[in-house]
Order: structure tokens, then C-alpha cells, then sequence
């Protein structure tokens, strides 16, 4: 997965690229817009670290 950084780095390269009226909405809803361009990846990592509270049952020794 790449970082967070090439993300950033490629909606900044994007939003240089976009037309006027598009550029001013991503520039009001900035941190929407960098949220936005991370995508799932942030929900992989969250699945590893936090357990269903049925595995946790099935996992853990009685």
C-alpha cells in the first residue's frame, strides 16, 4: 500500500489539473478531499487491530 504521503502527493497534483469551479469546492472541503484520497486502505489496517467480539469469544481459552 502506498503512503500516505503518495496520496497527498497525488491529489495535489490533481487538484492542480481540475477545473476552476471543481478546484474551489476540493479547496473549501480540503480535509474531506485528503480523507477522501487515502481510500480504503485505512479500513485494512482498522480490521487487523480491532477483533469482532465473536473471534474474540472463539479465540480466547476458557
Amino acid at each position: 500500500m502506498p503512503a500516505i504521503y503518495a496520496h497527498d502527493l497525488f491529489g495535489d497534483r490533481v487538484h492542480e489539473h481540475m477545473e476552476a469551479e471543481l478546484a474551489a469546492v476540493v479547496s473549501r472541503y480540503r480535509s474531506a478531499y485528503q480523507e477522501g484520497l487515502q481510500g480504503p486502505d485505512i479500513f485494512f489496517l482498522l480490521s487487523s487491530l480491532v477483533q469482532e467480539p465473536g473471534t474474540a469469544l472463539w479465540c480466547t481459552s476458557p
